[in-house]
């Protein structure tokens, strides 16, 4: 199997996970008894949802972290680049819900980092300036994907801070 086909198969898992992320509603049932049943199943159902979503990221994290080099190739670069798109949408709903919910929000917040860690590698590893420059870091094989992808979101917020 190719590396590009390994890639295509990791994102449309990821990309079925980013999906139905985006696509679940948190509904508030305001009721006593069976619907606090619903909404406590729900409640589980979300946060599987979550963990499925932070699963898919980390296995295509660990991935590309353990291939680290200049991703060339024009399909897997496509491959990618729709996957990033779709990436953005998942940072940009997880971030309004980690907002907006309490219970859930350590569940919204381990998948807006782990998304934007995974992100941020993958536009690493399409920028061939960058790969030339920096090159591959192997301490990424190790890293605990969602402490990553805060150091990632905190460093932007110094950057645009220093720069106003």
């Amino acid at each position: 199997m190719s590396f590009a086909n390994i890639i295509g198969s990791l994102v449309c898992a990821a990309a079925l996970s980013a999906d139905s992320f985006s696509n679940q509603s948190i509904h508030h049932i305001q009721a006593p008894s069976a619907q606090q049943s619903i909404l406590q199943q729900e409640s589980l159902s979300y946060a599987s949802l979550c963990g499925s979503v932070l699963s898919s990221n980390t296995l295509f994290f660990r991935l590309l972290a353990n291939q680290q080099e200049y991703i060339g190739d024009s399909q897997s670069r496509e491959i990618l680049q729709s996957f990033i798109k779709k990436l953005d949408n998942v940072c940009t709903i997880a971030n309004e819900r980690m907002q907006q919910s309490g219970a859930f929000k350590p569940f919204d917040e381990d998948v807006f980092f782990s998304s934007l860690a995974l992100k941020t590698l993958i536009e690493n590893l399409l920028d061939k300036d960058f790969m030339e420059n920096v090159g591959a870091n192997p301490s990424l094989q190790d890293v605990e994907i969602v402490a990553f992808g805060r150091g990632i979101a905190e460093a932007a917020r110094d950057f645009e801070n220093a720069a106003s």
